[in-house]
């Protein structure tokens, strides 16, 4: 491990804070902070990390905050404890980690027609009712032919990656937004050598090829919008705050407020309670907001049904869109599109998600065998489509 003092990494920690009334829980902003410092390279394999005391004066959080995220990076493997001497970046070059090597797959080279399973978090009936899964798999399908590659549905969760693996007989799998609760099973099934590819979903650590949108790129491009045309007090409006895009959303949201000095108001910022709408608590809870004298000119909802609900809330409580509220959604499904008015949506990249997917898994079914070492983490640019819901504030 490198010996570089932990002093100059220091200085990373300073140019972040912590959001002590934010919707995040204080060790997971420490946890995206810290996971930050070593995607952008300023914390570097083989580091080791700055004190535990010294990460939490720095960020103003406690001893025990900090512990916590740094064992839950630990356990997702992007850092490394050793007795007596410190907590490490872990290096996973080539011959770099302990413990890597390269694991030969046990499947022959298979004939044409290749099967390619594609494992969904829900029951496959639901795929054919789901927007967002139908525009990857259409995309998935537009990128192999048919007469070469059989793509089949299947539905695992990750407690049972490992044993479905073990008796399955395809040729390698793309897992589409698997949740929190499933990493460990990510964990495992890379562990096997299995060729799996993550689209919609990305973590640090996790030693699979994964394929996903820039959720926190397209949470600041929609403040950037609504400020562009002069809003100041902007609210959001998030669900399933676990899940890995819903934090970089959150994040990306709390960023451009800080670059663009606007206020940043906890009571602004509010949990739906589910992602199908916006739960009856927060709905009473945005009805006394909207009507309150000092309230959000425009709301990011990041989602597209939490968007549709509170365009519909809105007009319940006669308040018009776009001229006293402006409402930017994320995802475009037709529901948004077709909406009055016509929501302003932040679009992820789902064709090109797709394509890329089904192309990583090819590269890994052509080289035979797969190294558990740092994978690759393919982020896509989003989209701004600027429609009806979004104009000054009056």
């Amino acid at each position: 491990m490198s010996s570089r003092s932990t002093k100059p990494m220091m200085v990373g920690l300073k140019a972040v804070r912590v959001v002590r009334d934010g919707p995040l829980p204080r060790h997971l902003q420490v946890k995206q902070i810290l996971r930050d410092l070593v995607h952008r390279g300023v914390w570097k394999a083989g580091d080791r990390i700055p004190a535990e005391t010294e990460i939490a004066s720095s960020l103003g959080v406690s001893k025990m905050t900090v512990n916590k995220a740094i064992l839950a990076l630990v356990e997702e493997g992007l850092f490394v404890r050793e007795v007596g001497r410190g907590t490490f970046v872990k290096d996973t070059s080539v011959g770099g980690g302990r413990g890597k090597r390269e694991r030969p797959l046990d499947w022959p080279r298979r004939r044409t027609p290749i099967i390619y399973h594609v494992i969904t978090v829900g029951p496959t009936e639901m795929v054919a009712d789901n927007e967002y899964l139908c525009a990857l798999l259409l995309a998935m399908r537009c990128q192999v032919s048919p007469l070469e590659v059989t793509l089949t549905l299947q539905h695992v969760r990750g407690s049972d990656y490992v044993r479905f693996w073990r008796s399955d007989h395809s040729a390698g799998w793309i897992i589409v937004a698997p949740r929190q609760e499933d990493v460990e099973g990510l964990h495992a099934l890379a562990a096997e050598g299995a060729r799996a590819v993550v689209v919609g979903a990305s973590w640090q650590g996790v030693p699979l090829p994964c394929v996903d949108s820039n959720n926190r790129e397209g949470a600041e491009m929609a403040v950037e919008h609504l400020f562009r045309l002069g809003h100041r007090k902007i609210g959001l409006i998030y669900a399933e705050p676990n899940a890995i895009n819903t934090q970089d959303r959150i994040l990306g949201f709390q960023a451009a407020l800080q670059a663009k000095v606007l206020p940043f108001r906890p009571d602004w910022m509010l949990d739906a309670g589910t992602a199908e709408g916006i739960a009856e608590p927060t709905c009473t809870r945005l009805r006394e907001l909207l009507k309150a004298s000092d309230r959000p000119t425009a709301f990011l909802a990041a989602g597209p049904f939490l968007a549709r609900t509170l365009l519909e809330l809105a007009q319940e409580e006669g308040i018009k869109v776009p001229e006293q509220l402006s409402i930017v959604g994320f995802d475009d499904p037709t529901a948004v599109a077709h909406a009055v008015p016509k929501l302003t949506t932040v679009k992820q990249p789902l064709e090109v998600m797709g394509r890329e997917a089904i192309k990583k898994l090819q590269e890994m079914h052509e080289r035979g065998a797969m190294k558990l070492s740092d994978p690759d983490r393919i982020f896509l640019s989003c989209s701004l489509i600027a429609r009806e819901s979004t104009a000054p504030p009056q």
